[in-house]
């Protein structure tokens, strides 16, 4: 039976450390060069060449990332920075699943609140990225189908206010 010794965890802590590290940072230029008409999802009228600077996998991650969370995309790639140099930092083994969980709620978190709150103006960004809520899927559901429907607008707006 091989047993895990501390040397062993902090290792496998670095692997996964780099591991987020190069997915954050493929995250992040799949997101940031994100372009609608790169997938014929919405258009017949395809990019050619890509525009996406991640190629296929990128447009397709980010077109995932943009529809689920909406602009808090944006800040998936900085939850997996934090989340890698917590990693290749620590001397002790992190707990990355839970710091990974933790972000992703953030990411809702923040989703729900950019569906939520529709008095900013969000139609230039959202004709950008061609999404049609600004908290995406998850935001627009976690906001309208559920808090609006149980709540109210007014409940919504009470309990969304202090956030």
């Amino acid at each position: 039976m091989l047993l895990k010794t501390p040397t062993s965890i902090r290792g496998i802590s670095r692997w996964a450390g780099v591991a987020f590290l190069l997915t954050a940072l493929f995250l992040g230029l799949a997101v940031l060069s994100y372009d609608p008409n790169d997938l014929a999802f919405f258009t017949t009228n395809v990019n050619d060449p890509l525009k996406n600077y991640a190629g296929v996998l990128g447009s397709w991650m980010a077109f995932f990332l943009f529809m689920s969370f909406g602009a808090a995309a944006y800040l998936l790639p900085l939850i997996g920075m934090m989340i890698a140099v917590s990693a290749l930092s620590s001397k002790e083994p992190p707990h990355l699943w839970k710091k990974l969980a933790m972000g992703l709620a953030f990411a809702g978190l923040s989703a729900l609140l950019l569906a939520a709150h529709s008095i900013f103006r969000w139609d230039g960004l959202l004709a950008k990225i061609n999404i049609p809520s600004a908290g995406g899927l998850v935001g627009q559901r976690i906001a309208n189908d559920i808090l609006a429907r149980y709540i109210g607008g007014k409940g919504t707006l009470l309990l969304l206010f202090p956030l």
